[in-house]
């Protein structure tokens, strides 16, 4: 510790000046070259700021006279082209069509760019003719260049006439067109006659004025950096910085140029800064008398005196040289009397900084130093000696240390990868869409495994591709590119291909094909996994990095062991599903099965009541005959309908039994069609319901079973005549399509709604199942329709536009071999 603290103090003693000969000799030195330095650099600046000052504003007030002049010349040549125009004969002839005036305004605008308009007037102020079409129709004879014009060549400021204008109509609209010019130049046009025929305007631009300040500041703005302003009579910025336009200018410099008509000053702009700015104010040229403008150069004063600073500067420089110069000089004859110290010191430095090697030097020649060293040495070596039995010691407790570290962190690995397996597993457990957890699982692996892509895509098995699902990391074109893989294609089609993992690294050095997207993505590292559960294959996940060349055996195991619980997950939610669709299924069979037995119930309860009511009657033998016919004929009736039911009953109960038996034949369909037409008639007539045949007499044969092809007809027909109103229209139509017989009913009635279309032919259904429904039946006769005609081979349809709109059905069934032969 006496080691440490006495370098500090040694050197602390060098540089202070009461002790220090060294240090005090260097600081005379320094002190005499800076205050030598400061007294030449405040002369040469006070004499070099005013001669500077001097050049640069007179060069500034030239630069400006240069422009405002430049300016005047550009109107004046403007002020001629007017005059001359006004006299052409297009121009002064009335009699010439203003198309052809429009089009020779057209043809001088695009040839002098300097004018935003040109045009012409009538004597009453209305604008006739005009480039682009502008103001044409609309009078402008308030206009101060019209009124002015009328009488002799008239060359205004806009920004005046601006100023008048906006305290009669103050709107933005009445000022925008006129806002992006400058002057306005007018000529009085006559006939050949002599007589005032209108006036003949231009206005020139701001990008004109503009173009004039440029072309003479854009070459000195690489030297000088200057700011060219350009001022109305009144103060008003025509051209310059873009949030002082159109604003009052109060400086210095302009209400000096009312007094003076050119010179500089030296001023403070309102933002703060200070400009050195030459002015000049324009008198005209030759006949042109000039509008007054105002012409500013400006240039910061730090830029401008920008010379006065670099002399002061190199001053400066040249004084701090000599002075270091000096100051080292006398450093050095010092440093010589103290280097034996020093090496005391220095070897003390290396030994505090564990350098084992460097030992203090013995100094001869002088006895308190050589004292001093040889003292210093011994104490050294004990405490070398110590520090490396401290050192071994140490080596040990954090080779122990990092051992344990080690050990912890692999425990707090393995703890983290059995958390999140729990995790995982948890809630897939409990969720019945195992992918909308994926988002959430990668963010839990993001941070410990640098990932920044995940991609999962599920196999689309009847097409056997792959299709991408969900995606992290990329963008909305990548995704888009990667929507769909064959298997084998890329890393993803590989792993599904191949039904294993597939793992690969250093992807940007390498130029495998399968590759190729994964190094457009950015991927240094990818793992993809098949999701396969009990041998089925149910897509793929695949996760990537762009920081990290691979992944370790731990991290890959894990990635395979997650996988593999969604791909379970994944069956069991399947699973789950197909439970709850055919648990739906017969919940709904069930439902409609008790609807139809309640239906069947009252349907067969029905007919009983009118014949146990007549049977009763009848047995009191107190009726007439014609009354005791009626009872028998409805007590027949009943018992035929429900002797239907009951057949329509044990036809259904034969064909869910596979027993149904036809007596196939050679059946001509006219000869059914006919039998069921004859068992419906008096029904349809009953209800007044028109019954309409087109029937083909050469359509068939086929072969079938009569009986069962009439109970078809009759059926349909039934049908329809059932839900057609009275007085309604029903179509029955046999024809032959292709090889193909044909029977159509098409009714009138109430029609079908298209959600219960396609349940129609389906057991137990009606479209309302209530006993207090205002049709009745059981429903089952269009299933044993459909039944009875696929029975034949054939097939059966059915059409509505709607409810109130009738229905259509259509029965095909096939021709014999003979029949279409003969066809």
């Amino acid at each position: 510790m006496v080691l440490l603290r006495l370098r500090p103090a040694r050197i602390a003693a060098r540089l202070d000046p009461r002790r220090s000969l060294r240090a005090r000799v260097g600081l005379i030195v320094v002190l005499i070259m800076l205050v030598t330095s400061l007294l030449a650099s405040l002369v040469v600046s006070y004499t070099a700021t005013a001669r500077i000052e001097q050049q640069v504003g007179q060069r500034l007030a030239q630069l400006a006279y240069q422009v405002s002049d430049k300016l005047d010349r550009g109107i004046f040549e403007r002020y001629r082209e007017v005059q001359i125009l006004s006299t052409l004969d297009v121009i002064r002839d009335p009699m010439i069509p203003v198309g052809q005036k429009r089009s020779l305004l057209n043809t001088l605008q695009n040839s002098y760019s300097s004018y935003s308009r040109i045009s012409l007037t009538n004597p009453q102020g209305e604008v006739i003719a005009s480039t682009d079409r502008q103001l044409e129709g609309q009078s402008v004879s308030h206009r101060r260049w019209f009124q002015a014009a009328k009488s002799d060549l008239f060359i205004g400021d806009v920004q005046e006439a601006l100023l008048a204008k906006a305290v009669s109509d103050p709107s933005p609209e009445s000022l925008e067109p006129e806002s992006l010019q400058i002057v306005d130049i007018a000529a009085p046009v006559t006939t050949a006659t002599g007589e005032f025929s209108g006036v003949l305007s231009t206005h020139l631009s701001r990008e004109w004025a503009k173009s004039v300040r440029d072309s003479l500041s854009r070459p000195l703005n690489a030297q000088m950096d200057v700011e060219i302003l350009i001022l109305n009579s009144t103060g008003k910025l025509l051209i310059g910085p873009s949030g002082w336009q159109d604003q009052t200018v109060r400086l210095e410099s302009v209400s000096a140029a009312a007094d003076t008509h050119d010179g500089y000053r030296v001023e403070t702009w309102p933002n703060g800064e200070q400009y050195l700015s030459g002015f000049a104010r324009s008198d005209g040229y030759l006949s042109y008398p000039g509008l007054g403008w105002l012409t500013l150069v400006c240039q910061p004063t730090d830029l401008a005196l920008s010379p006065v600073y670099q002399v002061r500067r190199q001053i400066w420089l040249q004084g701090g040289l000599l002075g270091g110069l000096f100051a080292i000089a006398g450093w050095f004859v010092a440093g010589y009397l103290t280097r034996p110290l020093l090496q005391i010191a220095t070897a003390a430095d290396r030994l505090r900084q564990d350098q084992t090697e460097a030992s203090l030097p013995l100094i001869r020649g002088r006895d308190e130093v050589a004292g001093l060293s040889q003292s210093l040495k011994i104490l050294v070596d004990a405490l070398i000696e110590k520090r490396q039995a401290l050192k071994f010691s140490n080596q040990q407790l954090e080779a122990e240390l990092e051992q344990r570290q080690r050990a912890e962190a692999a425990l707090q690995a393995n703890g983290d990868r059995l958390q999140l397996l729990y995790e995982t597993t948890r809630d897939l457990l409990f969720s019945d869409r195992p992918l909308t957890l994926i988002s959430s699982l990668f963010q839990k692996l993001e941070g410990s495994m640098d990932l920044a892509v995940y991609l999962n895509y599920v196999l689309v098995e009847d097409e056997q591709v792959l299709r991408l699902i969900s995606a992290t990391g990329i963008s909305a074109e990548q995704e888009a590119a990667l929507q769909q893989l064959g298997l084998g294609e890329s890393i993803s089609g590989t792993a599904a291909q191949q039904r294993c993992q597939v793992v690969w690294s250093d992807i940007q050095n390498s130029d495998h094909p399968i590759m190729a997207q994964m190094r457009s993505l950015g991927m240094a590292a990818c793992a993809c996994q098949p999701l396969i559960a009990h041998g089925r294959l149910y897509g793929t996940l695949s996760f990537g990095s762009r920081s990290r060349i691979g992944f370790n055996p731990v991290e890959t195991d894990l990635m395979q062991v997650l996988c593999d619980q969604i791909a379970i997950a994944l069956e069991r939610s399947e699973l789950m599903a197909s439970l709850q669709r055919q648990t739906d299924r017969l919940q709904a069979a069930n439902r409609v099965k008790d609807e139809f037995l309640t239906v069947l119930s009252h349907e067969l309860r029905t007919p009983l009541n009118p014949i146990l009511g007549w049977t009763s009657i009848l047995q009191k033998k107190t009726l007439s005959s014609d009354k005791r016919d009626q009872g028998l004929q409805i007590i027949e009736r009943n018992v035929r309908h429900q002797t239907q039911l009951i057949d329509d009953l044990l036809d259904v109960a034969k064909i869910a039994r596979g027993q149904l038996s036809l007596q196939l034949k050679s059946v001509m369909l006219l000869e059914p069609v006919l039998a069921a037409i004859e068992t419906t008639r008096l029904a349809a007539e009953a209800k007044s319901i028109r019954l309409e045949q087109v029937l083909d007499p050469s359509v068939g044969p086929v072969k079938g079973d009569p009986d069962r092809l009439q109970q078809i007809v009759w059926n349909l027909l039934t049908n329809a005549i059932k839900f057609t109103p009275e007085e309604g229209q029903i179509t029955l139509r046999l024809e032959q399509k292709d090889d193909l017989g044909q029977i159509q009913v098409t009714d009138t009635g109430k029609g079908i709604s298209p959600h219960f279309l396609p349940h129609l032919f389906e057991l137990f259904r009606q479209h309302d199942s209530s006993i207090t429904r205002q049709h009745g039946g059981t429903g089952l006769g269009l299933t044993l329709v459909q039944q009875l005609v696929e029975a034949h081979g054939g097939t059966v349809t059915a059409a509505s536009p709607g409810e109130g709109m009738g229905a259509t059905f259509t029965v095909q069934l096939p021709l014999a071999l003979s029949a279409v032969r003969d066809r």
